[in-house]
């Protein structure tokens, strides 16, 4: 105070942006990959090709057992076990749809 009046303060309207904690920093850079990675078209193809390279194998197979050229594969995996080769090309399909994603017109 100086005398009976106050004295003027200065007040800072200008905010700082708070400091982003280990896993903000993380994410981020998570992000980051990703997004270079979506934007990177041989990478995605490459991606593409993977998920076709699992589907392959058994769509060979499924006509050449039709044909009774090699066995079926209820013969080699059982019924119950069929879940294992349509888990493998669903997943294959999956992955081939996410790596042939246009991405860059939407």
């Amino acid at each position: 105070m100086i005398g009976n009046r106050p004295v003027p303060v200065a007040i800072n309207y200008c905010v700082s942006k708070p400091v982003p904690s280990g896993a903000e920093r993380n994410l981020a850079t998570v992000k980051n990959l990703f997004d270079r990675f979506a934007r990177s078209r041989r990478a995605r193809r490459t991606v593409g090709w993977v998920g076709v390279a699992l589907v392959v194998p058994f769509a060979v197979w499924l006509p050449l057992a039709a044909t009774q050229l090699v066995p079926s594969m209820v013969e080699v995996f059982g019924v119950p076990g069929l879940r294992i080769p349509a888990s493998v090309v669903i997943s294959g399909l999956l992955i081939a749809a996410i790596g042939f994603w246009d991405y860059d017109n939407y």
